[in-house]
């Protein structure tokens, strides 16, 4: 894997060696780009938009990151991706830590039942018809975890966990802006 948003190519002075700079880091190829491997161990540069953490298990973390997707912190500490684009805003179920939502750019809400082995998309722009702002907010209702609420130019509300076919449009606002 080498990160889609490149900003910088240059070849060692052995003219094999490829590096590469991007949004991930830095990378560096020595068969003209059939592998890649990352220099980028110990750089601390990733930027998050947002952080979720379990309010039931210790070290549980679900983050998103600017141009570089969504990421989990379990027990051992170590990070793992587990969605791609711009990671936006996360959360985890405060009553059940398998159960978590990432979202990326404008809106589309992904949730995992399995602690984050795999995430579905649950809502997006072609479901409510509306784009959502850059940071799209959303929630989990403090008292009943059932209840999802996301506003894009309208609120839309799921009352079962952000089930297919679940969410509905409970407000009527301007249509010109999204909410922030």
């Amino acid at each position: 894997y080498i990160h889609a948003d490149q900003h910088d190519l240059v070849f060692g002075p052995d003219k094999k060696t490829l590096f590469c700079g991007n949004d991930g880091g830095i990378d560096v190829t020595t068969n003209k780009g059939v592998n890649w491997s990352s220099l980028s161990k110990g750089l601390n540069i990733t930027q998050y938009y947002r952080i979720g953490v379990s309010q039931t298990k210790n070290n549980l973390v679900i983050a998103g990151a600017q141009d570089n997707g969504t990421s989990i912190m379990k027990s051992d500490l170590s990070w793992s991706k587990v969605n791609g684009a711009d990671g936006m805003e996360c959360i985890i179920d405060y009553t059940n830590p398998d159960r978590m939502y990432s979202s990326i750019y404008n809106g589309s809400l992904y949730r995992s039942i399995n602690g984050g082995a795999n995430f579905s998309n649950i809502l997006n722009a072609s479901a409510t018809k509306e784009s959502g702002a850059w940071v799209t907010p959303f929630v989990l209702n403090p008292v009943n975890p059932r209840s999802i609420y996301a506003g894009y130019i309208n609120i839309w509300k799921s009352d079962n966990y952000g089930g297919a076919g679940s969410w509905k449009k409970i407000s009527g606002l301007n249509p010109s802006s999204t909410i922030q």
